[in-house]
């Protein structure tokens, strides 16, 4: 069963926010493969699976194809019962598909990211002066071919035959194996030499899984879901199928057998994929719309199925919702991670990439193609602007949520800033911004890759949101002061996922007992912002720990001439005695001195506290993604540091002032005199060398009271 998120007594599905009563939860006793949601009482009867999706009889198969686009379809429907008539038809099929392989235009094609529905012709010419590309192309598709391969980095050298139940010794890899991705440099290869042996190899790799495909366990898996037939694995999988058959299924490499029960396993796929799509609810995450593009590539690609306008017109549908509904009023995307936002953009320009390269003939349906294309290419525009201007001076995005440091968003912003002549994408607009609906906060010094940097996180919950709010990170001078965990080297299916990555205590924030805040319960309230020349300002407040702890938490950020912040964090607390941890995780190395800490390494950051008696200095290490940064390597231990202390309980607040000063070698902050007849402000002076500043918070803003 899924997991359910608990409000007010009630389990709320966390895709779509409906209310779950028990009743309407899954049927544990349903086997996985027949369940269409991992949150909704929806699934396929086993015999309808069994002979529509499943195990196809050639009859059933044969008829599914229009005698009116394919000959052979009503010969092998009449004739599939015996023996011959079944081989005729599979010989007719083979044939079918080879005369038009040429003229294809396939989903992906290694080497041309983001260039969906190339020709073969358009293809070679993309690489026809790019040697180097060509032949790591070549070198990918050949270390298949020797079945040495895997998921990501896992890879593993198999013998003869490939164990398709092999789960790389981490939770959840066998998902990821199992969408088949490692096999696109085999269809690429094919269309660049058009050398039997990829093809044969193909075919060959297709055969072992299509054998073992029943005898894949899911003992070793993180979702509670069929390994094979689940809703994100048929629907990244499809495409890669679909292409192979488009291409290389109808060369002689392939026996015909083995030609349709690839044609066979793309029909089952879609029929499951559009039960999963027509009957869940609306549900504002990828999955759905990877569904779509599959739904819509298999409508568009294979006119010969009788379904396949049925798929089209759902594809369409679904498409058209998720571009009106995901998108914030600022422009953000709702998952609210780098990652997944660069992932859904990507299924969105392919699918308009589809409507235009596969034109909808219907004059309704033409014009709704065109409708689809103009809201995908307005709502990528300002999602772009958003993460345009959310880019670290390094030009990578903040690894905030369920994202990798090294991710393909920098390189999405470049190809669509020459696509669109938007500068702007690879260069912000200005220096700082706010995206009150996204949750997100910028803050820089000046657009160089040396600027001082800081992003501020205070986004509501999301899918893939980790357990971290009005958190942050920043740069300076070139490099990484404080950093998101991002992603370990598994995934999800690491074993310190949950424990660190996800967790509140490997972020910079304030932590109450080192524990996770009831993350999709915090509505952050009273967010404020200011921007002007000299000084930044954000404030906002969580609630997140109220329900386990009795505690509201506000944080104040003060960027005080564009040189260094004061964060300021003031708490209310009902209980005494409660840990408090104000965390910074930083690829520097930090050591304590009297009010705070110091960096030893980089480009050097002091972290004062006002009133640092007050406060344990704890330090230690923890894993981060690094991915990108100079220097570093994709995942070591990092420095933490933390002021931590006590609540004394009640209904007066308590507070705490750090300075985050990058490049300082000393710097210092102090507490001056309350404003009379002003209790509720905090005045707070800030010696950075030979600069001064002095500064008022009051909840909703700050101002400089020197010159």
């Amino acid at each position: 069963m899924g997991w359910f998120l608990k409000k007010e007594g009630h389990d709320y599905c966390p895709l779509c926010w409906v209310a779950v009563p028990d009743e309407e939860k899954p049927d544990t006793s349903i086997p996985n493969r027949l369940r269409l949601s991992g949150n909704h009482r929806l699934s396929i009867a086993p015999e309808d699976f069994q002979a529509r999706m499943h195990s196809i009889s050639e009859s059933d198969l044969w008829d599914a194809l229009d005698p009116g686009v394919f000959r052979g379809a009503r010969a092998g429907a009449a004739g599939a019962a015996g023996a011959a008539g079944a081989a005729g038809a599979a010989r007719a099929w083979q044939e079918h598909l080879g005369s038009r392989a040429r003229s294809v235009r396939l989903y992906a094609l290694t080497g041309m990211p983001g260039r969906a529905f190339l020709t073969i012709d358009e293809y070679r010419f993309g690489l026809h002066e790019r040697a180097d590309v060509r032949g790591d192309v070549l070198r990918q598709a050949d270390a298949v071919a020797r079945h040495d391969f895997g998921y990501n980095e896992f890879t593993h050298r198999f013998g003869p035959v490939v164990d398709f139940n092999h789960d790389f010794g981490h939770r959840g890899m066998k998902y990821g194996f199992h969408y088949w991705l490692w096999a696109v440099p085999l269809v690429s290869a094919y269309a660049l030499e058009s050398d039997a042996r990829y093809s044969a190899a193909f075919a060959e790799l297709f055969s072992q899984w299509y054998a073992q495909r029943d005898t894949v366990s899911d003992a070793l898996a993180n979702l509670d879901a069929d390994v094979i037939w689940y809703e994100l694995g048929i629907a990244v999988r499809t495409p890669v199928f679909i292409d192979a058959l488009r291409l290389m299924a109808g060369s002689s490499a392939w026996q015909p057998a083995a030609s349709a029960d690839l044609l066979r396993t793309v029909l089952g796929h879609c029929r499951w994929l559009y039960e999963c799509s027509s009957r869940n609810p609306f549900h504002a995450y990828n999955w759905p719309i990877q569904v779509a593009a599959t739904l819509g590539y298999a409508g568009s690609a294979l006119p010969e199925l009788k379904e396949a306008s049925l798929w089209r017109e759902q594809a369409d549908a679904v498409m058209a919702e998720h571009a009106r509904r995901d998108f914030q009023p600022d422009g953000g995307y709702q998952e609210r991670t780098p990652n997944y936002t660069r992932y859904v953009l990507g299924l969105f320009s392919a699918y308009a990439r589809l409507l235009e390269t596969h034109p909808r003939v219907a004059p309704t349906a033409a014009v709704k193609a065109g409708e689809i294309i103009g809201a995908i290419g307005a709502a990528t525009e300002r999602c772009l602007d958003v993460w345009a201007e959310l880019a670290t001076p390094l030009g990578m995005p903040p690894a905030v949520n369920d994202t990798g440091r090294r991710n393909e968003m920098e390189q999405l912003l470049a190809d669509d800033a020459r696509e669109l002549g938007r500068a702007d994408f690879t260069r912000p607009a200005r220096l700082s911004g706010f995206f009150p609906s996204t949750g997100f906060a910028v803050m820089r010094s000046d657009l160089s890759a040396a600027a001082r940097y800081l992003f501020f996180n205070f986004a509501p919950w999301a899918v893939h949101t980790h357990n971290d709010i009005l958190s942050f990170e920043c740069f300076a001078g070139g490099a990484a002061i404080a950093v998101d965990p991002g992603l370990p080297a598994a995934g999800y299916g690491d074993d310190v996922y949950a424990g660190w990555y996800q967790a509140a205590r490997g972020h910079n924030m304030l932590c109450v007992e080192e524990a996770d805040p009831a993350r999709h319960l915090v509505e952050v309230s009273d967010a404020r912002w200011h921007t002007g020349p000299d000084l930044d300002f954000i404030a906002a407040t969580h609630h997140g720990y109220e329900e386990s702890f009795g505690v509201r938490h506000r944080r104040h950020i003060v960027f005080l001439g564009r040189a260094c912040w004061v964060i300021y964090d003031r708490v209310w607390s009902e209980k005494p005695g409660l840990r408090l941890d104000w965390f910074f995780h930083s690829p520097l190395s930090f050591v304590a001195n009297a009010d705070g800490w110091s960096s030893s390494s980089g480009p050097g950051c002091v972290l004062a506290a006002a009133d640092a008696p007050r406060y344990e200095k704890r330090n230690g290490k923890g894993p981060a993604d690094l991915g990108g940064l100079p220097g570093e390597p994709v995942h070591r231990d990092i420095d933490w540091v933390s002021f931590r202390w006590m609540t004394r309980g009640g209904p007066e607040p308590e507070d705490i002032a750090v300075l985050v000063a990058p490049g300082a070698q000393s710097a210092s902050i102090r507490r001056l005199p309350a404003r009379p007849g002003d209790a509720d402000s905090v005045r707070l002076r800030v010696e950075l060398g030979a600069k001064l500043f002095e500064v008022c918070l009051r909840a909703d803003g700050a101002e400089k009271e020197n010159a």
